[in-house]
């Protein structure tokens, strides 16, 4: 979480995002275990957890004794109110696990061993001695890969460049036939975190070329090969860091 958040160390509260963020998208952590995880950093005092309007976030309480930021973004995302967030208005994680735990048809978060899946020092997922899942990953279809890019090419842009170039909202049979070998290669999850990294970077994003010609990733692009997601999610198009 510490690597996604904006320059003043916040960041949406997207337990999905979180799941792959810190489990890599392991098939035995469910979103209510990335859910449950983030109430417990919560409740040690690790971050903050808040809402505004219908979105929640996080914050890192002690960000600015621990990260000097070189030229810092200001952060586009509200901050945390102490006031407004007062246990008494504070968003009850507890709740919200549940209620997700109960809308996953699949119930492979529960079975009685969730707390098997994480070690209480690294909250990484460890094997359980239990029988194994079959192993069938959970994915979206490709209608929801094109609404996963509209949104975050809507969504999140670099200020003053135009984005990614976003699509229309026909899902033609040459995109879902695309979508659909992406889909078999990574799930939702790890693409919507491709997609957000592509959207952070400049020259994903149009930055003019020395030449004055722009570049802007699209959603055809994307689903043009095997590679483009892959080099997206590593970080290939990420902007220079100043040593």
């Amino acid at each position: 979480m510490l690597t996604q958040a904006d320059d003043e160390g916040r960041l949406v509260a997207d337990p999905e995002q979180l799941r792959g963020w810190a489990w890599m998208y392991h098939q035995k952590v469910s979103v209510a275990m990335s859910e449950t995880a983030l109430e417990e950093i919560a409740a040690a005092g690790l971050v903050r957890v808040y809402r505004k309007g219908d979105t929640r976030y996080v914050d890192f309480p002690s960000w600015l004794e621990h990260q000097a930021v070189n030229h810092p973004t200001p952060s586009k995302l509200p901050p945390y109110d102490a006031l407004q967030n007062s246990q008494e208005d504070s968003v009850d994680l507890q709740n919200i696990t549940a209620s997700r735990a109960r809308a996953d048809p699949t119930g492979r978060e529960g079975n009685g061993r969730e707390g098997n899946l994480f070690s209480s020092a690294s909250g990484r997922p460890v094997e359980d001695s239990g029988a194994s899942p079959d192993g069938t990953k959970d994915r979206e279809g490709p209608e929801a890969l094109l609404a996963a890019w509209r949104e975050i090419a809507t969504t999140t842009k670099r200020p003053g460049l135009p984005g990614l170039i976003v699509p229309d909202a026909q899902l033609t049979a040459k995109r879902r036939e695309g979508a659909l070998r992406r889909l078999k290669e990574a799930e939702l999850a790890w693409h919507r975190q491709a997609i957000l990294r592509l959207s952070r970077s400049a020259f994903a994003c149009g930055r003019p070329k020395p030449d004055g010609s722009r570049w802007r990733a699209s959603f055809d692009w994307y689903l043009a090969n095997e590679n483009n997601p892959v080099k997206a999610h590593e970080g290939r198009y990420d902007d220079a860091t100043e040593s």
